[in-house]
């Protein structure tokens, strides 16, 4: 029988087509998969410079932030100044005259501006960087020194009258945080502890105090040009950074204040209140009698008389220039990014310019 041979051309025809056809399909593969590749490279490289550009901005603010600080110092530093020159300086009398006081100098720098925020504006022009600064500076012996108000050996309040204020002040308190009396609960907290409290935040492990104060817990200036109804937080209420167991009635925190239903810093127009000022330091002086240092002078800054005191707080104000403690609320801007710190500094006393006459203690990134 005759066989039928085999079309080898036909074959090797049908082979070179279907590798053509894998070869193809190889490459589209690998196209698509190329494609895939860059398409990713792209994406995480347009994600790396917006992290970086971010990543970038939030330095520059903190770096803004944290200079706030110097500029918080330059402010306070003024007095030192005075102070140190007025205390070497062996003129005259007719020299001592014209020297400036260093309590009257310390006071025109601070308490027109105490409690509220100050705006400086950054030009790339000028200052080599385009930002913002906002700076606030409250005083410490302002609020309530809580480790020094309570004595944790005998369990109770260091006096009856200071108890007394602590509960006029929680009765205050109430129509901040719903109606709500915590001083029982304060007073167990302070019961229970065998050692001082390290930051005015453990109060926060009281549940009613961390719903109380939730959103409020380190102080939100207002700006100088900005009015608003009267806020409290935690921290600008209490302090464990203050050496004597009085309130200083020339520089109460705004939350304080508020509770003693004062006139808070933000009330009046700065250029008013510079104009008060003014004219308090006109007169001014140093006494022990606290009545008439507060009728003369103080109850134009906080639109109450001596005898409207609450029972209890005129034990344990003591007018005490200058103070030692503060806390500055700084915040840095730049681009869209904010960066926002709290800090609590010590000024020192020293006739050595070169010594360093302020520290951090305590620092709060919020």
């Amino acid at each position: 029988m005759w066989k039928n041979k085999p079309n080898n051309k036909k074959i090797t025809e049908e082979n070179a087509i279907t590798s053509h056809g894998y070869i193809m399909i190889a490459v589209l593969l690998l196209l698509s998969l190329a494609m895939i590749i860059v398409t990713q490279i792209y994406r995480n490289g347009r994600i790396q410079t917006q992290f970086d550009k971010i990543f970038i901005q939030r330095e520059k603010a903190k770096l803004l932030a944290l200079n706030g600080l110097a500029l918080a110092y330059s402010q306070l530093y003024v007095s030192q100044q005075f102070e140190t020159n007025a205390a070497e300086k062996k003129a005259s009398d007719d020299q001592k005259k014209d020297t400036p006081d260093p309590i009257i100098t310390f006071l025109e720098n601070v308490l027109p501006y105490l409690n509220q925020s100050r705006t400086i504006k950054l030009k790339k022009e000028f200052d080599n960087i385009e930002g913002t600064i906002d700076v606030c500076i409250s005083c410490e012996e302002g609020k309530i020194p809580i480790n020094l108000i309570y004595n944790f050996e005998n369990k109770k309040f260091i006096n009856a009258e200071t108890e007394q204020f602590i509960k006029t002040l929680f009765s205050n308190l109430k129509q901040f945080v719903s109606d709500k009396d915590l001083f029982n609960l304060f007073e167990k907290f302070l019961k229970e502890r065998q050692y001082k409290v390290n930051d005015p935040t453990e109060l926060l492990t009281i549940q009613e105090f961390q719903e109380a104060f939730r959103g409020n817990i380190f102080y939100e200036p207002t700006h100088i040009t900005m009015k608003k109804k009267k806020s409290i937080y935690l921290m600008d209420i209490f302090t464990v950074w203050s050496n004597k167991a009085y309130i200083n009635p020339w520089f109460i925190s705004n939350s304080l204040a508020a509770l003693l239903q004062f006139k808070q810093s933000h009330e009046l127009p700065i250029n008013d209140r510079k104009k008060v000022i003014s004219e308090i330091l006109k007169t001014f002086k140093k006494s022990t009698n606290l009545k008439e240092t507060w009728n003369t002078s103080l109850k134009k800054v906080y639109g109450k008389d001596f005898q409207s005191l609450p029972k209890g707080l005129t034990q344990i104000l003591r007018e005490i220039i200058p103070p030692r403690f503060f806390s500055i609320v700084s915040s840095g801007t730049f681009g869209d990014t904010t960066q926002k710190l709290y800090a609590i500094i010590e000024k020192h006393e020293s006739k050595n310019e070169i010594a360093t006459l302020f520290s951090v203690k305590r620092l709060y990134w919020i």
